[in-house]
């Protein structure tokens, strides 16, 4: 998978959000790479805004946790994944990054979780 792979899954016109962004490369960690979920996803919790799309929230705890995609951290420890934000084309390119390359996941204790 590539960048240019997941933009023309979306479309040229369409908008890339970051939820809409986890439901797709999660299910290519599902369903091209093999890869099983995380089964205790207990320490998402920890993001206020996980469950705004309850269909997403699974899709975002399972990149979040296998370092895929980052949380953003706020004054007083609050964490938010920010679904409804637009992902830049230089995100987009680390996310694939990311899922395809084992060593280049993000532990995430880095955000608290």
């Amino acid at each position: 998978m590539t960048s240019d792979d997941l933009l023309l899954a979306l479309g040229k016109e369409d908008v890339l959000t970051r939820k809409r962004c986890a439901v797709i490369i999660h299910r290519y960690l599902q369903e091209t790479l093999k890869e099983k979920d995380e089964i205790n996803i207990e320490r998402e919790y920890k993001i206020k805004d996980l469950f705004d799309c309850r269909i997403c929230a699974n899709h975002i705890a399972q990149v979040v946790l296998k370092g895929i995609m980052d949380v953003r951290k706020y004054p007083g420890d609050i964490l938010l994944f920010e679904p409804d934000k637009e992902v830049t084309p230089e995100e987009i390119s680390d996310i694939v990054k990311r899922a395809v390359d084992l060593k280049e996941r993000k532990d995430p204790a880095i955000w608290g979780l």
